[in-house]
């Protein structure tokens, strides 16, 4: 017998038996990863939907929540089939798994490679608020308190807007203490009560700090979900011969 075919067939109840308990180890980590990115998506459509309005991104949370419960849905597809021997279930939990695998690479590839373009679109989108403030407030305000920034490139971006009107104000979310700080009529010479920097270059620095740390994880997660498609694929075949 060739050794790609050796390699395919366990022959042997034991193996097949082994498949089957790997496949069924590796499903409750699956189960588990596509529980956190449902309640991570839950979390960030509810608490951070304001930061991400300032980009195309702002779908990102419902990425999240949709991959997680496709995955939960996957994986409940294999607690059923796996002890049941069902083998073209198996073929098709296998495919779904391999299907998500190349999503994911993809989605890390392209969040990398983009980069720069997020960036940007930050940027324009942050002004793009600051001139129509305060009628939309609640994004400005979320990012300078998150962030602690003020203004887009520093503080003084605010004397320019027409919600200022040529007065040196900015808003209270620049206060490092909101009880004690002078937010409108700002004192230049004395500043010390707002934060100075502005937004855009702690969100750029903030972003390409966890670039490498993201697309690690992305490529991790690819290939650990590519294992259980293997093994799913490996499991199927040799159910026939040691049922």
């Amino acid at each position: 017998m060739p050794m790609n075919e050796k390699i395919r067939n366990c022959g042997s109840a034991t193996c097949t038996a082994l498949l089957k308990t790997m496949l069924f180890f590796f499903n409750i980590l699956f189960f588990a990863l596509g529980g956190c990115l449902v309640f991570i998506g839950v979390y960030g459509l509810r608490d951070f939907h304001s930061f991400f309005t300032f980009t195309s991104s702002s779908s990102v949370w419902a990425t999240f929540l949709c991959a997680g419960l496709f995955m939960l849905s996957v994986a409940v597809l294999s607690f059923w089939c796996i002890p049941k021997g069902v083998r073209w279930l198996l073929n098709v939990y296998g495919g779904l798994v391999f299907i998500l695998c190349l999503v994911v690479l993809g989605t890390s590839t392209a969040f990398m490679v983009r980069r720069e373009m997020l960036e940007e679109t930050i940027k324009a989108d942050f002004s793009k608020k600051m001139n129509i403030y305060p009628t939309e407030s609640e994004p400005i305000d979320f990012i300078q308190r998150q962030v602690e920034c003020c203004g887009l490139e520093n503080y003084t971006d605010w004397f320019a807007t027409e919600w200022a009107n040529k007065h040196n104000n900015v808003p209270e979310s620049c206060c490092i203490d909101t009880e004690n700080c002078v937010h409108e009529n700002i004192n230049l010479m004395n500043v010390s009560g707002i934060w100075q920097e502005g937004c855009y270059m702690k969100v750029k620095t903030a972003i390409e700090n966890q670039y490498t740390f993201i697309g690690a994880i992305g490529l991790g997660a690819s290939v650990f979900i590519l294992f259980g498609a293997i093994l799913s694929w490996w499991l199927a075949p040799n159910l026939k011969q040691n049922r």
